[in-house]
């Protein structure tokens, strides 16, 4: 068979030689080529010449893919000659490269720096942007740097440093996140007398988009006058792509039910934009040649004015490209278009095929290219709109989900009713309507403002509507974070399916003719198809089913504990959820930030759903002080927990009361852990609480010194011994100690049970350091009655508390024990087995 669409065969070789060269090692390049050439002619055959020389061009794309991204790659190195652990007091002078970003206390922006001075030495640099953080002092400095613009000139006095990378593994790597935008160091300022800014004086790039800007943030006070918030900062981002200003709470519910994409300035609204401007030049006596250059020539200003997002630079570059064609007369197949778009978006930079925005406007703009009409020979509706609006909605959602699961971990099956239904609205009346009334706010302000008022009414509908569907908490799943071949096979699988029950499986040829005739029938393929497609999802849902080992994870949260164990047979325990300590003084509300950094919601919550934590079987308060609780509301609030065990005791205060009410409100079990009480956990795992004494009485008691009630349990798994002791001090240590000496613990009758002890304390694999290495704990008597083999201590990297105290690394130093630290190594992570244990740690000593 002769090979259609050869130019997306090639884009696709190029994009995977991409691929391969970002993982592997060049080698790899060269025998992907080799291969991809190879499968192209077993495909296709090659009795035609036109296959072969179809396939000659793949495999020569494979390679020229890989060989262009690591030339790429190569040169993207720093002309700053410093070690990455460096910290340096620096005076650094460039241009702004982008407009500051202001939220709270903190000002973010990038600066094209063309010279240095370290030490008192001044050198030119060429090629270098810098990320610049400015904290403000006072609240009049915000306002100032809220009036700089792209293309000034700027001297800033700071603190250099590479950004932080990922200490937690599959945590998000902030320092490669700015590598992949070119960006090597980051600088710390502290008020406006570290920053020196000048007025543009000569010609540049960044200079010329401030006009960009300029216009840009017009169009955004037009819309702040139409609006009242939270619609307005809603209506921001769905027009212009200015998201700064969404409400969290409106955009968690549109991302809970698969909705945030509605606000990615992409493909609909190109066509809208480039629509309106041919329906516009239609009504002038201008010939239909020059209406579609005026068109293609208007695109990228819209491009500009919307962000320049990767969506919408794909939309745009495809609308020109389709727009050239039209003019032509080639405009032939949306494929070619498309793939094309890839090519020029990848050559540029390559690096876009790390962006998820590219990727997933991609594979749906594809998907739904390749699939609709496959889905509407499958689906039969009398309508042929609401079978294509059908159609549309299923595909997207299809292809989107192996993306959503990789970079979200959540599908949510309400999004599929979710995205038939709000999509639409959003698409062909909110949109549209918002952007003719910011637009018409320049010449008609009374029709704009009754054009406002029915957009703001509609997007309010939608706020309550996606607000409700958002509470069905048992309509989301997690998924764990799945492999990339498995990505690949997905795909595979969904249109092999596809297009069996649409009956457009090509006839057996080749290589394929070779399989059994019984595979011919449709029966059969559809049958075999949505069996190999259903084994594709319950492997993504539970990859580690059968998988026989323990998991023991200390996690770096900063100035807190975390703890999370996955026991042999699959169950989940989390010690502890870390918290962020905030130091607010009165006066000082606006340097809040509009979505302030949180452990819980940033760092714990998105570990456990790439490790695939779809519940929590038991989750284990050690005590009440922010540092351990603090990220738990976001636990509980995002993934099913379903037992609760705590020391007995509240604490006053809005972090312990508001987690304790929404355990309530969640009706999860909540038991006091107490001395002697034993968990079987299951048949390798087994929990037994040491400390503290259970308190007389039933009521529960207001405690506000935390510390010395820390729940204190030992774990037990294969033979291998783990204690936890949360935040407790030398005489807790020297009261567990000793009555471990004078009674014993019997073994457990059930799964929860407290018996008369009978045996000492085993000697311990791994000791949790009390009190993040405080110097009030870990005493020698404490060593001497554990003898642990590994000690861990979870702090903060440069915490103000100075944890852990130089006498405790001493003391454990001088005990022999190997000490692992998480403001050191990051994530300490111990895995267990019958046959053995190991230990890793993120990021190297």
């Amino acid at each position: 068979m002769e090979i259609r669409r050869p130019l997306l065969w090639i884009v696709v070789a190029w994009l995977c030689g991409m691929a391969v060269a970002s993982r592997f090692e060049a080698v790899w390049i060269a025998i992907g080529g080799a291969a991809s050439g190879g499968v192209v002619l077993a495909w296709a055959g090659g009795q035609r010449r036109k296959n072969a020389m179809t396939a000659f061009a793949v495999a020569v794309a494979f390679a020229v893919g890989g060989a262009w991204f690591e030339r790429y790659d190569a040169g993207n190195d720093t002309s700053i000659p410093l070690s990455d652990e460096a910290e340096e007091s620096v005076l650094i002078s460039g241009i702004l490269r982008t407009k500051p970003e202001t939220d709270g206390d903190r000002a973010s922006f990038e600066l094209a720096a063309d010279r240095w001075t370290v030490r008192g030495v001044s050198y030119p640099l060429s090629g270098e942007v810098v990320k610049v953080n400015l904290y403000f002092d006072t609240e009049a400095e915000r306002g100032l740097a809220s009036s700089w613009s792209r293309g000034d000139r700027a001297t800033v006095s700071g603190t250099i440093r590479k950004a932080m990378q990922a200490t937690n593994f599959g945590g998000f790597d902030y320092r490669e996140y700015l590598r992949r935008q070119r960006i090597h160091w980051t600088v710390a300022a502290e008020g406006m007398t570290s920053v020196e800014r000048l007025p543009p004086t000569e010609w540049s790039v960044p200079r010329a988009l401030s006009y960009i800007d300029r216009v840009r943030d017009d169009m955004g006070k037009r819309i702040e006058a139409q609006y009242e918030e939270p619609v307005a900062g809603f209506m921001k981002g769905l027009v212009l792509g200015l998201r700064e200003d969404l409400d969290p709470v409106n955009y968690q519910a549109f991302s809970q039910v698969g909705l945030t994409h509605i606000l990615a300035i992409s493909g609909l609204n190109v066509a809208i934009y480039v629509g309106a401007i041919l329906w516009g030049l239609g009504r002038l006596p201008i010939t239909r040649e020059a209406r579609l250059v005026a068109a293609i020539a208007a695109v990228p200003v819209y491009v500009a004015l919307t962000g320049a997002s990767p969506s919408v630079v794909r939309a745009g570059i495809m609308a020109m490209i389709a727009l050239y064609a039209a003019r032509r007369r080639l405009l032939k197949d949306g494929m070619n278009v498309l793939a094309a778009a890839a090519l020029v978006m990848t050559a540029w930079n390559p690096y876009f095929l790390y962006d998820i925005s590219f990727q997933l406007s991609f594979a749906v703009t594809a998907g739904i290219i390749l699939g609709t009409p496959l889905m509407n020979r499958i689906v039969r509706i009398g309508r042929p709109a609401l079978q294509s609006a059908v159609s549309v909605t299923v595909v997207a959602q299809c292809v989107s989900f192996p993306l959503t699961v990789t970079y979200f971990n959540t599908f949510n099956l309400l999004s599929f009713p979710a995205n038939f239904a709000i999509v639409p609205l959003f698409s062909l009346a909110i949109m549209p309507i918002g952007s003719i009334a910011m637009l018409l706010a320049y010449v008609w302000p009374v029709g704009a403002t009754a054009l406002a008022y029915v957009a703001e009414k509609l997007t309010s509908l939608s706020f309550g509507v996606v607000g409700w569907l958002s509470t069905f908490d048992g309509a989301a799943s997690i998924w764990p974070t799945p492999p990339l071949w498995w990505i690949g096979a997905y795909y595979a699988t969904l249109f092999a399916a596809l297009a069996a029950a649409a009956d457009r499986i090509p006839a057996p040829r080749t290589i394929a003719g070779r399989l059994s005739r019984l595979l011919q029938r449709r029966s059969v393929l559809v049958s075999a198809s949505l069996a190999l497609y259903g084994i594709a999802l319950l492997y993504a849902y539970a990859p580690t089913a059968f998988e026989r080992s323990a998991v023991v994870s200390f996690l770096d949260v900063g100035q807190g504990d975390a703890i999370l164990v996955r026991t042999p047979f699959g169950k989940h325990m989390l010690i502890d959820g870390g918290g962020t300590i905030r130091f607010a003084k009165p006066g000082e509300e606006w340097k809040i930030r509009s979505d302030p950094f949180e452990v819980g919601a940033d760092v714990v919550v998105p570990l456990l759903r790439k490790r695939g934590v779809q519940s929590i079987d038991a989750l284990f308060v050690s005590h009440a002080d922010t540092d351990h609780i603090g990220g738990l509301q976001a636990v509980v609030e995002s993934i099913p927990v379903r037992r609760v065990f705590f020391n007995g005791t509240a604490k006053e205060g809005e972090t312990s009361e508001r987690l304790l009410r929404t355990i309530v409100s969640k009706r999860i079990p909540l038991t006091a852990a107490y001395e002697g009480m034993v968990i079987r956990v299951d048949a390798a795992t087994e929990l037994r609480v040491l400390f503290p004494e259970r308190a007389p009485g039933g009521e529960l008691e207001i405690r506000k010194e935390q510390n010395e009630l820390s729940v204190v349990m030992l774990m037990t798994v294969y033979g291998r011994t783990f204690l936890f002791t949360g935040d407790i001090g030398a005489a807790e240590e020297a009261a567990i100690a000793e009555a471990l000496r004078e009674r014993s613990v019997a073994a457990p009758a059930a799964s929860v049970s407290t018996a008369p002890r009978s045996s000492p304390l085993p000697r311990i694999d791994v000791l949790k350091v009390a009190h993040h290495g405080s110097k009030t704990s870990t005493t020698d008597e404490w060593l001497e009655a554990t003898k642990p083999g590994i000690a861990v201590v979870s702090a903060g990297r440069n915490n103000i508390y100075g944890h852990p105290h130089p006498t405790v690394t001493v003391r454990l130093q001088e005990a022999g024990i190997m000490t692992l630290r998480t403001d050191w190594n990051g994530e300490v992570q111990f895995r267990i087995t019958p046959e053995g244990w190991a230990a890793r740690t993120k990021l190297k000593p």
